[in-house]
């Protein structure tokens, strides 16, 4: 399982399980010129009236730190990201599309997404909310086990924040 749409597909089936108590997920496609579609998937309500956007297709490949030389295209770190919101927000929000965003930073920049780094969007991370940016932090869904050698692939939350 190490071509992209294999890593993808069983990482949606990771997170349809996952949120399996909650809802069957809504879903949109964002794709930026020169990159494979990010999928946003949209669970929820729970209990609580929470939302859960999880994007798919960041992890199709493995993040690359600029400053190595060789990139390999097995090893390395995946990611995806979670935005959880209090309450429906349809798609004029812009959720779906900051969310995906962040999911494109790593092909885009050459950023690997890790605890604790804070992305600035240059906008709301929704329409009308005050924050701009985003602090990566872990988001309590399990990881999503590859196949050796691949590195599983790790689902952060994207935390709304101001920026600093």
């Amino acid at each position: 399982m190490t071509s992209p749409s294999d890593v993808a597909a069983a990482v949606r089936s990771h997170l349809v399980s996952w949120f399996s108590g909650v809802s069957e997920p809504d879903s949109a496609s964002v794709t930026f010129v020169g990159l494979e579609p990010i999928e946003i998937l949209r669970f929820g309500p729970d209990e609580s009236n929470n939302y859960f956007y999880v994007t798919v297709g960041c992890s199709r490949y493995p993040m690359v730190d600029p400053s190595s030389y060789n990139a390999d295209p097995i090893r390395g770190p995946r990611a995806e990201v979670l935005l959880q919101v209090q309450g429906a927000a349809g798609p004029e929000a812009g959720i779906a599309r900051s969310l995906a965003v962040v999911a494109a930073v790593p092909s885009v920049e050459g950023v690997v997404l890790k605890e604790g780094l804070m992305l600035r969007l240059g906008g709301p991370v929704w329409k009308g909310a005050p924050e701009t940016a985003v602090r990566i932090e872990p988001s309590g869904v399990a990881d999503f086990v590859l196949p050796e050698p691949a590195s599983p692939v790790q689902i952060f939350s994207a935390r709304p924040t101001l920026e600093d």
